[in-house]
């Protein structure tokens, strides 16, 4: 595993997963023994998986499922993901969007913009990540041209 999916598992795993009133998503992940991006990606994906009827030992020690919304959280990981490299440019071009930086507050934000993401999945949006990314150049290269283009002072302090 490569240290960018590392710090990626990790930041989805103790950041965006990490509900400020539960450990149940901790203690599931490692009951299924889900310690890597790509297991974690593995168990998301699988087809017809419903992750509440998987019992778990809880921080109590009692066995446990997950909340429809703690299942909802997970797999939603995947259509952020996408969202955020969607809004961030085709990563050939751009790189990979680097998803520590962001929020749980993101994270919710979201999942609460997006109902449904089960059914209705955020895709990836070739187009779009063509338009976000040149924006974005655009924009840099406006702010150097401005900076470039403004007066300079003969006094002490502008040097």
């Amino acid at each position: 595993m490569t240290t960018r999916h590392q710090l990626e598992y990790q930041h989805i795993r103790y950041v965006l997963l990490a509900d400020p009133d539960s450990t149940d998503i901790e203690h599931f992940l490692r009951g299924e023994n889900r310690t890597s991006l790509r297991l974690l990606k593995n168990l998301i994906r699988r087809p017809g998986l419903e992750l509440q009827n998987i019992t778990f030992v809880n921080e109590e020690g009692d066995q446990s499922n997950l909340t429809e919304l703690q299942v909802e959280e997970l797999k939603a990981i995947e259509s952020f993901k996408i969202n955020c490299q969607n809004w961030y440019g085709p990563p050939d071009l751009a790189g990979y969007f680097d998803i520590t930086t962001t929020t749980r507050e993101d994270f919710l934000s979201f999942i609460s913009k997006h109902p449904n993401l089960e059914d209705n999945p955020v895709l990836e949006d070739n187009d779009l990540m063509i338009r976000s990314y040149d924006l974005r150049i655009q924009s840099r290269s406006n702010n150097n041209n401005n900076n470039n283009n403004r007066p300079r002072s003969n006094s002490a302090r502008s040097s």
